[in-house]
């Protein structure tokens, strides 16, 4: 567990804001999957649903789902990428507050030693 947080913590934060918490759905996922799987096996119900939607590659219980997480995915990182640059775009004229602020945290920046 050490050895994890030190190696996240070579990290950006950004990415540790994104990878821990897929971490732990992944992982969540995993064992809900094994879970219910277990059950229904124990149950013998897993058999009766299997022959019944007769899975295979090009089903529609297959394609369908497939599909709308893709487009659910794509969609998702086009509104982010949207989001990102409408709440980080920058002028180009500099403001008061920017100057001022400049000032603060170049002064903030000698004081600590950082270049």
């Amino acid at each position: 567990m050490k050895k994890i947080k030190q190696c996240l913590n070579r990290l950006p934060l950004l990415l540790q804001y994104i990878l821990i918490p897929f971490g732990f759905c992944l992982i969540g996922g995993f064992l809900l999957v094994a879970f219910l799987y277990a059950v229904l096996s124990l149950a013998g119900i897993y058999n009766g649903i299997e022959n019944t939607l007769n899975l295979k590659a090009s089903s529609p219980w297959i394609i369908i789902p497939l599909f709308v997480c893709l487009f659910g995915a794509v969609l998702s990182f086009l509104l982010g990428f949207l989001m990102y640059f409408h709440k980080y775009k920058r002028s180009s004229a500099k403001t008061k507050f920017s100057q001022n602020y400049g000032i603060v945290l170049a002064q903030e920046k000698k004081q600590l030693g950082i270049k």
